[in-house]
């Protein structure tokens, strides 16, 4: 019986292990669905972060024949990736 209760116990410390803390993912769904926006991304730039964002403007631009305003930006610090999202003037 105190072998049972030690192995039930067991059980639910491991259980409790596995119960992990779960990441959230707070990447914006405007990444992977811009309808009718535009996205453009530049990944890691020598210069800065405004670097970056305006090189990830260009390449949202290089994509339209329109000038465009950027509605959102969103910088994935792990990949080290810059995201901005434009739409039509």
């Amino acid at each position: 019986m105190k072998t049972l209760m030690i192995l039930i116990n067991l059980c639910g410390l491991l259980l409790a292990g596995c119960a992990a803390e779960v990441k959230q993912n707070n990447r914006p769904e405007w990444i992977d669905r811009p309808e009718p926006n535009f996205v453009g991304r530049c990944v890691e730039h020598e210069k800065d972060i405004i670097a970056q964002e305006q090189c990830a403007y260009k390449n949202a631009l290089s994509e339209v024949d329109f000038p465009g305003i950027i509605v959102d930006r969103w910088h994935d610090d792990n990949a080290d990736i810059m995201y901005v999202l434009i739409k039509e003037k």
